[in-house]
């Protein structure tokens, strides 16, 4: 499977907002390097193998941008920061995970300044602690980035 497959392969609602029990972000806003850090800004479709998140970049430090321009590679990381919230959506007690490997990837320079970026990832294989996922952030329907990336997670540790 491609990262292309999932442009039009994605169920979306319209108004579709997920609001699960458990702060499926938690292990990236937990983390002691995260502020700033969260790229996602809002879900907007999740199932047991699918997810959709708006991302808004606004072309200031705060957002990590370099002057008015975003590096492509941050919508990678919104794309596992995403791959993250899904694995988290089945399996809560994932706390966080990092990206071991990206495959197939094709960028092109997003827009400079204001933009909002559509993230799509597709949970195509694997199962803890190491999940495959394709993945697509378009920008006014375009293709910005597509990549396969792998996600090598861990579980909090018990309280004890």
């Amino acid at each position: 499977m491609t990262a292309t497959a999932l442009k039009a392969s994605l169920p979306i609602g319209e108004g579709a907002s997920v609001s699960p029990p458990v702060d499926i972000l938690a292990g990236i806003r937990g983390a002691k390097w995260a502020p700033p850090f969260v790229m996602i800004d809002r879900i907007i479709h999740m199932s047991s193998d699918t997810a959709v998140a708006l991302v808004e970049f606004n072309g200031d430090a705060e957002r990590f941008a370099y002057g008015s321009h975003a590096s492509p590679s941050l919508l990678i990381e919104g794309m596992a920061q995403l791959s993250l919230a899904l694995i988290r959506h089945g399996d809560p007690t994932v706390e966080i995970g990092i990206i071991p490997s990206l495959r197939e990837i094709t960028m092109n320079p997003p827009p400079a300044g204001r933009f909002s970026a559509t993230i799509h990832v597709r949970w195509v294989e694997g199962a803890f602690p190491r999940y495959g996922f394709a993945g697509t952030a378009l920008v006014d329907g375009h293709p910005v980035c597509e990549a396969m990336l792998d996600i090598l997670a861990r579980r909090e540790e018990a309280a004890g």
